[in-house]
């Protein structure tokens, strides 16, 4: 995700404009995704928000490898199935499932105010 800027032009420590720009996503996401966890490498500076360039362009190679793997014929479903039977845990597709299952939903939602009447105890219809 270069996209066509030298990484040396980089400062130290990139604002979330900085990194949106490099990135080429909104300033929003930046902020969304750093609430949630997602960027690695966050600092905060008074009230001011900076990712280490080192984190953050580690974390786009990683991010990259990633998607190489989810693109490529098989190898992604390959090396999960290796690291589920790694951890230890059992294989999904031994679960026998009858074909007659079905699966539990939850009730509809009811859509809005109910009136005075038709909570319970509260009465009769007027």
């Amino acid at each position: 995700m270069d996209q066509g800027r030298p990484q040396r032009d980089l400062p130290a420590y990139l604002s979330p404009r900085q990194l949106a720009e490099h990135m080429n996503v909104l300033v929003s996401w930046v902020y969304d995704a750093a609430a949630r966890g997602e960027i690695p490498g966050k600092i905060r500076v008074g009230h001011q928000l900076r990712f280490r360039r080192e984190a953050v362009l580690a974390w786009l190679d990683r991010l990259e490898g990633a998607a190489s793997d989810a693109s490529s014929d098989g190898r992604f479903v390959d090396r999960a199935a290796r690291l589920v039977r790694e951890a230890g845990l059992p294989d999904p597709r031994a679960y026998d499932v009858p074909q007659d299952a079905q699966i539990a939903t939850a009730a509809p939602r009811r859509r809005g105010r109910r009136r005075q009447w038709q909570i319970p105890g509260q009465g009769a219809p007027p």
